[in-house]
């Protein structure tokens, strides 16, 4: 679950940067959905290669 663990401390990354910096907010939340859509093709393609 390395992955995992990743893209957690990724989001709390973001989420400090949000409060640190509040005009970051909208850029902070395009960067949290496009590591979230990164890893979900990331589980689609893993179970793919897996069959």
């Amino acid at each position: 679950m390395f992955g995992f663990e990743y893209i957690v401390s990724v989001f709390c990354s973001v989420i400090a940067l949000s409060i640190k910096m509040p005009d970051m907010i909208c850029f902070s939340l395009l960067f949290s959905f496009f590591v979230y859509y990164f890893y979900c093709f990331y589980i689609i393609s893993f179970l793919l290669l897996s069959y």
